[in-house]
């Protein structure tokens, strides 16, 4: 049977097999090496292993199917494995994988060997399918060995691909032909010095033919297929337009054969004003000013990519009109899981997501997960210390209440008069789509509420609205004054009681006094007949 003591997973064992899967196909595929040993010594045969890969290095949902192989050959206590939990189960999150071991194969139940071990470095590489980023954060796609902050290889028909809007007209098309090695040749530079020049400019205005708006290509070292250059003040460094009205013409058609070429690049080298590297007009009513298309059906590959290296710089800028995304939109994350997936590091008292009223800046809303993983939601985003509601894992609203953050404290009284004075209603609601299947509610109105707790009662927007968790407190302290009169009526009560069982004990000692006295008389009286007696028989005689 194998215990727990049995495993061992070598650190460097895991970074092998990180290191070959990187440049395997990229199917999911990653190749693990662990080390088995038994009371210290290493295990040699054969062993049935299952592997679960989870999100988390102890608790957690799990990635993917587990995957169970059995009769695995040990060496020496050293075995190799291929896994694959799936492309998707590898998104660049930290993952964990557990381990169930049975030695000899076929023989016994399976041990879960502790701790999990967590995956690190080239099996992330799975989930970019071709996108290899370096140490200091270079991409390459088509190469591991990128040159550049993006640095494209490709031998495909385009190596960046931008339409406009007129049919299959291309926008942007470099080609750029060097087998060898760059030397310096790009398949299209644009350059401008002027602060509103246009770096690189194509226009392709056809609705028929296979027209192309400016196509260049250049088989030499250092070589241009198109170079522009203008020094003018409005000048532009290379303008090319396809004015025809149909067709699937081109304003600029420009592509690269070779493995580190570029297909198109604009540059705008002036240090001032609005220039522009490359830019795309669309004239058309239903049109593309620019447009980029990935057209491999697999892999993680870009239709669009924007980059600034500017603190303060826009990677993309949207002006105007509608914005329209498809699918999932990743915000610190490039694999979003939902229709909006927002990821941040962790923030301190800041906010991740931000709402603010354009008219008056100072009306701010935040929202953010905390560094203690709770949701917060304020909308005093401004403030040094703002107050916020809190939502926590057991589904619970609370608020801000640390008297470290409060001034001004002084007791809430006189609330019992005030609190049986709110006038309790049932409605239902004017004008509303669900109306009918809200049914009658019950509650209070925000215009009766407010003369008697003003605090509890907000105006904004022409509608009144309420803060029923204040209601609460206004409860609490209400039965707390209702207590204290009970108190003091329950005391004068006792007190009463007390003297009347007084006077009921003194009136006890009176009739035990006045039974003695009767008694006493009774004893009297009787005497006196029995000489009454006598005096008759005495006379009769």
């Amino acid at each position: 049977m194998v215990s727990k003591r049995w495993v061992s997973l070598l650190g460097g064992g895991i970074l092998l097999g990180c290191l070959m899967s990187a440049i395997a196909p990229v199917d999911g595929t990653f190749g693990y090496q662990g080390r088995l040993t038994n009371t210290g010594a290493p295990v040699t045969g054969t062993v049935d292993l299952r592997f679960r890969l989870y999100d988390d290095s102890l608790a957690g949902s799990e990635i993917g199917l587990e995957i169970e192989m059995l009769g695995v050959a040990v060496d020496g206590g050293l075995f190799n494995v291929n896994l694959d939990f799936g492309v998707g189960a590898l998104n660049g999150e930290q993952r964990w994988l557990e381990i169930d071991a049975r030695s000899p194969a076929g023989v016994g139940g399976y041990t879960t060997l502790a701790p999990r071990q967590p995956l690190l470095g080239a099996p992330y590489a799975i989930q970019t399918r071709g996108l290899f980023v370096d140490e200091d954060n270079n991409v390459g796609i088509g190469t591991t060995e990128p040159a550049a902050t993006l640095h494209i290889e490709s031998n495909e028909s385009r190596s960046i691909y931008a339409t406009n809007s007129n049919f299959a007209g291309a926008a942007v098309f470099g080609d750029y032909k060097l087998a060898g090695d760059p030397v310096g040749g790009d398949g299209v530079v644009g350059q401008t010095d002027d602060g509103s020049g246009i770096a690189v400019y194509g226009n392709n205005l056809a609705t028929a033919g296979d027209a192309i708006g400016v196509r260049g290509a250049s088989h030499g070292t250092g070589g241009y297929g198109v170079y522009g250059l203008t020094l003018g003040a409005t000048g532009t460094g290379v303008y090319a337009g396809a004015t025809s009205q149909s067709g699937e013409n081109y304003g600029l058609y420009a592509t690269s054969n070779s493995t580190s070429g570029v297909g198109a690049y604009g540059l705008a080298v002036n240090f001032e004003g609005n220039t522009i590297g490359v830019k795309g007009e669309s004239l058309s009513p239903t049109g593309y000013g620019v447009i980029g298309q990935a057209t491999r059906a697999s892999g993680i590959n870009f239709g669009v990519c924007g980059k600034t290296a500017s603190a303060i710089g826009y990677a993309g800028y949207f002006e105007g009109g509608r914005n329209y995304f498809e699918r999932n939109v990743g915000i610190g994350t490039p694999a979003p899981l939902s229709l909006l997936h927002i990821t941040h590091p962790a923030i301190g008292a800041g906010w991740a997501f931000r709402i603010q009223n354009s008219s008056i800046a100072s009306f701010a809303c935040g929202m953010r997960i905390s560094d203690g993983g709770f949701l917060d939601i304020t909308n005093t985003a401004d403030t040094p210390s703002p107050s916020f509601a809190r939502l926590n894992s057991t589904g619970n609203w609370t608020v801000v209440s640390d008297i470290r953050m409060k001034e001004e404290i002084a007791p809430l009284g006189d609330v019992l008069d005030r609190a049986m004075a709110l006038n309790p209603i049932s409605f239902r609601y004017k004008q509303h789509d669900r109306a009918q299947s809200l049914g009658r509610q019950i509650g209070f109105s925000a215009q009766g509420v407010e003369p008697l707790f003003p605090s509890l009662v907000t105006h904004g927007d022409d509608v009144l609205t309420m803060n029923y968790n204040g209601l609460s407190v206004v409860a609490v302290a209400a039965l707390q004054e209702l207590k204290t009169e009970k108190d003091a009526e329950i005391g004068e009560l006792r007190r009463l009681v007390d003297s009347l069982r007084a006077r009921n004990e003194t009136l006890d000692v009176g009739m035990v006094a006045r039974d003695a006295r009767i008694g006493d008389l009774a004893e009297r009286i009787e005497r006196l007949e029995l000489l009454l007696a006598e005096l008759v028989v005495e006379r009769a005689e």
